[in-house]
Protein backbone atom coordinates (compact mmCIF):
# COMPACT_ATOMS: atom_id res chain seq x y z
CA UNK A 1 0.00 0.00 0.00
CA UNK A 2 2.97 2.26 0.74
CA UNK A 3 4.35 1.80 -2.78
CA UNK A 4 1.10 2.18 -5.54
CA UNK A 5 2.88 3.96 -7.63
CA UNK A 6 5.88 1.76 -7.62
CA UNK A 7 3.27 -0.86 -8.53
CA UNK A 8 1.80 1.37 -11.48
CA UNK A 9 5.30 2.00 -12.90
CA UNK A 10 6.69 -1.27 -13.08
CA UNK A 11 3.01 -3.00 -14.39
CA UNK A 12 3.99 -0.53 -17.00
CA UNK A 13 7.79 -1.87 -17.50
CA UNK A 14 6.51 -5.34 -17.89
CA UNK A 15 4.13 -4.65 -20.74
CA UNK A 16 6.18 -2.57 -22.44
CA UNK A 17 8.95 -5.59 -22.27
CA UNK A 18 6.03 -7.86 -23.18
CA UNK A 19 4.55 -5.90 -26.07
CA UNK A 20 8.92 -5.29 -27.31
CA UNK A 21 9.03 -9.81 -26.84
CA UNK A 22 5.87 -9.85 -28.78
CA UNK A 23 6.72 -7.65 -31.83
CA UNK A 24 10.15 -9.69 -31.99
CA UNK A 25 8.42 -13.26 -32.19
CA UNK A 26 5.67 -11.52 -34.36
CA UNK A 27 8.74 -10.75 -36.75
CA UNK A 28 10.58 -13.83 -36.44
CA UNK A 29 7.29 -15.54 -37.50
CA UNK A 30 6.26 -13.21 -40.39
CA UNK A 31 8.78 -10.82 -41.93
CA UNK A 32 11.56 -11.59 -44.05
CA UNK A 33 15.36 -11.53 -42.80
CA UNK A 34 15.55 -8.69 -45.06
CA UNK A 35 12.78 -6.60 -43.48
CA UNK A 36 13.79 -7.93 -39.97
CA UNK A 37 17.37 -6.58 -40.59
CA UNK A 38 15.86 -2.78 -42.05
CA UNK A 39 13.47 -2.87 -38.65
CA UNK A 40 16.17 -3.29 -36.35
CA UNK A 41 18.55 -0.85 -38.26
CA UNK A 42 15.84 1.54 -38.32
CA UNK A 43 14.94 1.43 -34.53
CA UNK A 44 18.99 0.54 -33.62
CA UNK A 45 21.35 2.49 -35.76
CA UNK A 46 23.65 3.31 -33.66
CA UNK A 47 24.28 -0.48 -32.85
CA UNK A 48 24.72 -1.38 -35.69
CA UNK A 49 28.04 0.03 -36.44
CA UNK A 50 29.38 -1.44 -32.74
CA UNK A 51 28.11 -5.21 -33.05
CA UNK A 52 30.19 -8.03 -35.14
CA UNK A 53 28.15 -8.82 -37.97
CA UNK A 54 27.96 -12.44 -36.30
CA UNK A 55 26.62 -11.52 -33.00
CA UNK A 56 23.90 -9.33 -35.16
CA UNK A 57 23.05 -12.20 -37.53
CA UNK A 58 22.26 -14.56 -34.22
CA UNK A 59 20.03 -11.47 -32.73
CA UNK A 60 17.86 -11.33 -36.00
CA UNK A 61 18.07 -15.20 -36.41
CA UNK A 62 19.50 -14.56 -40.07
CA UNK A 63 22.72 -16.66 -40.78
CA UNK A 64 25.79 -14.86 -40.74
CA UNK A 65 26.60 -15.04 -45.06
CA UNK A 66 22.61 -14.18 -45.57
CA UNK A 67 23.40 -11.06 -43.29
CA UNK A 68 26.15 -10.13 -45.25
CA UNK A 69 24.29 -10.50 -48.96
CA UNK A 70 21.23 -8.80 -47.46
CA UNK A 71 23.97 -5.65 -46.39
CA UNK A 72 25.74 -6.06 -50.05
CA UNK A 73 22.34 -5.69 -51.47
CA UNK A 74 20.97 -2.93 -49.76
CA UNK A 75 24.27 -0.95 -50.23
CA UNK A 76 24.28 -1.57 -54.12
CA UNK A 77 20.91 -0.60 -54.36
CA UNK A 78 21.57 2.58 -52.13
CA UNK A 79 24.56 3.82 -54.38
Amino acid sequence: ERFKGFENYGRKIAEKILIDKQFRLESFLFEKAEKRYLNFAQHQPSIIQRVSITHLSSFLGIERQSLTRIRKKLLNEAI
